[in-house]
């Protein structure tokens, strides 16, 4: 994996593509001891960048943090505390298993924000897996050859995976037929999100404007249950987040 990823240590001008640097030589015992080798950033970067890749997180989210938003409103400050309060107790969270809706505006950095915690989380050793949830759901919409293996490796991800991230939630309605489609999301949302995922960390982010309310219409009284019962509701109605850009 890191063969993908050598660019950044043969670009590397802190340790000149050797992988290592050097601490400086001090004197021990009335000699001077051979300068102590370290791991150059440049490696963890690699590791990190085939961490991200594997977990299919869009590369522009790759080298972003949360210094990367404004401190320009009170909402904007709290949502990013609370995001740094999941990612620095990254194990307790995965333990408790919870889950997380994020809805409202677009550009208020929903994404950004669910995609910092699936950052924390691999580099604790998680897997993690970042997907929109329509294109997950038009597997499911599939009929004839690779149908079955497609809808078998999204139901394995959903078994396994520790983190998961689906984006987009309601917009597969813009994709397919309501009348045919409407009910077969219901059941795949119920079957393999929330009853498969029942004791992992699921992040399910939504354009939707109502929350908890549009949930309940859309998706019926069974999902609306879990996701009441069993996730963090944060709703996102301030301005964009990014302020015209990362």
């Amino acid at each position: 994996m890191f063969d993908k990823f050598e660019y950044i240590r043969q670009e590397c001008k802190l340790c000149n593509a050797k992988g290592h640097t050097y601490s400086d030589n001090r004197v021990f015992r009335g000699e001077v001891e051979d300068s102590l080798a370290k791991q150059c950033e440049c490696i963890r970067k690699m590791a990190n960048y085939a961490r991200y890749d594997a977990a299919n997180i869009p590369r522009e989210y790759w080298d972003l943090t949360l210094e990367s938003f404004k401190k320009t409103s009170v909402e904007k400050e709290n949502l990013k505390e609370r995001v740094q309060g999941i990612t620095a107790g990254i194990r307790d969270y995965a333990r408790q298993g919870r889950g997380l809706f994020l809805y409202g505006n677009k550009g208020t950095g929903k994404t950004m924000l669910s995609i910092e915690i699936l950052k924390a989380a691999a580099r604790a050793g998680y897997s993690v897996y970042y997907d929109f949830y329509p294109v997950v759901f038009s597997e499911y919409m599939k009929k004839g050859y690779g149908a079955e293996k497609a809808k078998a490796r999204y139901e394995e991800i959903f078994a396994t995976t520790d983190f998961i991230v689906l984006d987009e939630l309601g917009k597969e309605a813009e994709y397919f037929d309501a009348s045919a489609s409407g009910e077969i999301s219901k059941n795949f949302l119920e079957m393999n999100i929330l009853k498969k995922r029942a004791s992992k960390p699921t992040i399910i982010i939504s354009n939707i404007q109502k929350g908890m309310e549009d949930i309940k219409e859309l998706y019926g009284q069974f999902v609306h249950s879990v996701m009441s019962h069993n996730f963090d509701i944060i709703q996102f109605k301030d301005g964009d987040f990014r302020e015209g850009g990362f």
